[in-house]
C-alpha cells in the first residue's frame, strides 16, 4: 500500500520536475538573448 502511494507521488512530481525544467531551460535562453542585445 505505501510503495503504490510513493510510486503514484514519485510519478507525479516527476512530471512536474520535467516542466519545472523546460521552463526553466526558456527562462534561462530568453535572459542570454536579452542580455546578447544588450
Amino acid at each position: 500500500m505505501n510503495q503504490e502511494i510513493l510510486y503514484k507521488y514519485t510519478k507525479h512530481y516527476g512530471n512536474n520536475i520535467m516542466v519545472f525544467i523546460k521552463l526553466m531551460k526558456k527562462r534561462i535562453f530568453m535572459c542570454l538573448t536579452s542580455i546578447r542585445k544588450i
